[in-house]
C-alpha cells in the first residue's frame, strides 16, 4: 500500500473471497482507513464474499455500505447459455427451459460450467442431428459434466459406520458371555417379523401406471398430464389392445397391463419376462410374479408407446422421404460407427448397414427396417427402453414387413 500514497488518482483495492481473511479484515480495514485519510485523491476497498462476511460482529460496524446482490434467476441462466451457442448458424439449437434450470442448480453459479453445458448441448444436439436433446441426454449431459457433490455423504457413511460397528458389537454380547450377569434394560427385544407385502393390496390405477411408462421411456410428468394424448409432445405413439404375452415380450418394449386382482383392478409395467416369472412395476417399486399367479389376471390387454420414424410411420424404405432416410442412415452410423452418407437417398451402402446390425441383433438379415429393427436401434442408441425377455420365445425369428 505505500507504493501508491504517493499517486494523484483514485484507487480502488478489491480483495475476492473475502471470507477467507475473516480474522485479518478488521485490522486490514484499520490500516487501509488510515491510508485513505492520508490521501488526498482517495482510496476505496471492495469485499466480495458471501452474507457470513456482513455478519461477522467485528466487520459489520466497519462496512460503509453493504450490497447483496441476487444470483441468477432461470431466465437469466437461460439466456446466458444461449447465449453461448448458436453463433452463425442456420438452424439454431434450443434449449428446454427445464435444462437451463438443472444445469444452474448443478453449476452453482459456475458460469464457466455453465459455457461448457451450453456448448456440449449444442455439439450433442447437432451430432443427432436435432435441433434438441431429449430428457435423457440431457440428464446424462448433466451427470457427466456437473456431477453433484454431496457434502454430507462421508459424514453420513461415518455415522453408519460406526452405528454398524456398534451394531455388531451389541450382538456379540451374546456370544461373548460377560462375567456380571446383563442388566434387563442392555438385552435386546425380540425382532417382530414385519408383515409380507401382498400386490393385491397396493391401489395404482390406469393413470400412476402411464406415469411409470413415461419415466421408463426417460420423461418425468406429472400424475395429471400422464394420458397418452400428451405422448405426441415427446414424440411418441401410443398403441393399445390384446395380444398373446409371447408376442408382447418379442416386440421388446415394456407394457401396461390391466390386471384383476382380488376384486379390484390393478395396472402395472411389465419389465421383465421369463418362462416363470415377471417383473412388474408398480408406483416406482418392482414386484416379481410368477406367470401361473400373472396370466389367469390377465386378459391379453396392453397399453405400450413407440417412437416412429419423421414420417410418422414404423417403417423406412426407398419410398420414405429423405428426412426419414437421413435420420435412419444417421442413427445406423452412430451405432455401427461408420461414416453417413447424408444424401437423403436409398443406396445399396445403406442397405448393408442394416442388414449388418440385423446380423448383429440376431434380426432376419433383409436389409429392410421394419418395426422390430428401428426398436432394436433406438434401444440400441439408449433412446427406448428395454423389456428384459428371458424366455425361449425370444429365440424365434422375428418377421418383419416393410408397410
Amino acid at each position: 500500500m505505500p507504493a501508491v500514497t504517493h499517486t494523484d488518482q483514485p484507487v480502488l483495492f478489491i480483495i475476492d473471497n473475502a471470507d477467507v481473511l475473516v480474522r485479518q479484515l478488521p485490522a486490514f480495514i484499520h490500516d487501509f482507513r488510515q491510508l485513505a485519510a492520508s490521501r488526498r485523491a482517495g482510496a476505496s476497498l471492495l469485499l466480495i464474499g458471501s452474507e457470513g462476511v456482513l455478519r461477522h460482529k467485528r466487520i459489520k460496524p466497519l462496512i460503509d455500505v453493504p450490497v447483496c446482490m441476487n444470483a441468477p434467476d432461470a431466465d437469466d441462466t437461460h439466456a446466458f447459455m444461449l447465449h453461448e451457442i448458436n453463433v452463425d448458424e442456420n438452424e439454431p439449437v434450443q434449449l428446454r427451459p427445464a435444462f437451463t434450470w438443472r444445469a444452474a442448480k448443478a453449476a452453482r453459479g459456475n458460469l464457466a460450467l455453465l459455457s461448457r453445458l451450453a456448448r456440449s448441448a449444442e455439439q450433442m444436439a447437432r451430432a443427432s442431428q436435432a435441433t434438441t436433446l431429449t430428457a435423457r441426454q440431457e440428464g446424462q449431459l448433466i451427470h457427466v459434466l456437473a456431477p453433484q457433490r454431496n457434502v454430507m455423504r462421508c459424514g453420513i457413511l461415518l455415522t453408519l459406520y460406526a452405528g454398524l460397528a456398534f451394531t455388531v458389537g451389541w450382538l456379540g454380547s451374546d456370544v461373548i458371555k460377560p462375567v456380571l450377569p446383563v442388566p434387563a434394560w442392555m438385552m435386546l427385544p425380540p425382532a417382530e417379523k414385519e408383515p409380507v407385502a401382498d400386490i393385491t393390496e397396493v391401489g395404482a390405477d390406469a393413470r400412476n401406471a402411464m406415469q411409470q411408462l413415461f419415466n421408463t421411456w426417460g420423461y418425468d410428468v406429472q400424475p395429471d398430464e400422464a394420458w397418452c394424448d400428451q405422448a405426441e409432445r415427446a414424440e411418441l405413439v401410443c398403441e393399445s389392445g390384446k395380444d398373446s404375452l409371447n408376442t408382447l415380450a418379442a416386440r421388446g418394449l415394456p407394457w401396461i397391463a390391466q390386471l384383476n386382482a382380488d376384486k379390484h383392478v390393478l395396472h402395472a409395467v411389465v419389465m421383465r419376462i421369463s418362462e416363470s416369472e415377471l417383473d412388474l412395476l408398480i408406483r416406482g417399486k418392482t414386484w416379481t410374479v410368477q406367470r401361473t399367479w400373472f396370466e389367469p389376471r390377465w386378459d391379453g390387454n396392453f397399453i405400450l408407446m413407440e417412437k416412429r420414424t419423421p414420417d410418422g410411420e414404423m417403417t423406412v424404405s426407398g419410398n420414405s422421404s429423405p428426412e426419414s432416410i437421413v435420420w435412419l442412415d444417421a442413427m445406423l452410423s452412430r451405432t455401427l460407427n461408420i461414416p453417413a452418407e447424408k444424401t437423403g437417398e436409398w443406396t445399396p451402402m445403406l442397405v448393408e448397414k442394416v442388414k449388418r446390425f440385423q446380423q448383429r441383433e440376431n434380426l432376419k438379415q433383409d436389409g429392410k427396417p421394419g418395426k422390430q429393427t428401428l426398436i432394436r436401434l433406438q434401444q440400441a442408441l439408449g433412446e427406448a427402453p428395454q423389456l428384459i425377455n428371458e424366455s425361449l420365445s425370444d429365440a424365434i425369428a422375428i418377421k418383419e414387413s416393410a408397410k
